[in-house]
């Protein structure tokens, strides 16, 4: 029943997108829109084509920036959430700070880090991270917070150490937090590499963008676009995949 039901929503997005790319033709030929305003979605599409072998090139970079800093960033979050949870006085000073990293914009702080660690894939990776952990941490806090008290009672009359506790009880439990913190994060990873490339960089999709836009490339430009949202959604799809192998119970 949920296989045919996930057949079903399939269809209707495929359905709603396939009607939305033909009412975006139709409109573009009927007003005799320039497509350096607004190409329409065959020309985009005859552009992936014609430049997939420098999208491929540039989409390997993109791709490897963002799934490192996902997974640094994983664990980074893990690790952190676990001595904030211990330690509460660690908490109250360093939570502050984590909202105020998220109030910075991307594009202030991509150029610093381009400044610190060069153009190399190092400063894309650590933008990345700087976007995807505070999510992944808030998750997992929650996560630990939600454990069973009566398990913890029974951890601490087992007399168990406090590793026990995380690595038989509180990691476990906190597992379907981390995950949907993991698509949280997973949405925003391959745009916080784009932002990255496009401040500075020698490869990328950001950086083939910056290259296009100076050429007035506009059916270019869209068909990066294209390829970052399919980037973005194959990701996304791919962390829900294993949400539904790993929960069984889910």
């Amino acid at each position: 029943m949920k296989k045919s039901k996930s057949i079903v929503d399939l269809l209707i997005l495929l359905v709603s997108i396939v009607l939305f790319l033909v009412i975006w033709e139709g409109v573009v030929i009927i007003f005799s829109i320039d497509k350096n305003l607004l190409p329409k979605p065959s020309t985009i599409f005859s552009n992936i084509y014609t430049l997939r072998k420098l999208l491929l090139k540039h989409s390997i970079v993109t791709v490897y920036e963002a799934v490192v800093g996902l997974l640094l960033s994983l664990i980074v979050a893990i690790i952190l959430s676990i001595l904030l949870d211990l330690f509460k006085l660690l908490n109250k000073l360093f939570y502050p700070w984590m909202i105020i990293s998220q109030t910075i914009p991307l594009t202030a702080v991509a150029p610093l880090f381009i400044i610190w660690f060069g153009f190399d894939s190092l400063s894309k990776v650590l933008v990345v991270m700087l976007v995807c952990f505070f999510p992944l941490v808030v998750n997992i806090l929650t996560g630990f917070k939600e454990v069973d008290q009566d398990l913890l009672d029974l951890m601490k009359v087992m007399k168990a150490s406090k590793l026990q506790v995380y690595l038989k009880l509180k990691i476990p439990n906190a597992f379907p937090y981390i995950l949907s913190g993991l698509k949280i994060s997973t949405t925003y990873a391959i745009l916080a590499a784009v932002i990255g490339e496009w401040m500075g960089g020698k490869s990328g999709l950001g950086i083939y963008m910056s290259r296009l836009l100076h050429s007035f490339n506009t059916p270019g430009l869209f068909a990066v676009i294209f390829v970052i949202m399919f980037l973005s959604i194959f990701l996304i799809a791919i962390v829900q995949s294993l949400e539904k192998i790993l929960i069984k119970w889910k």
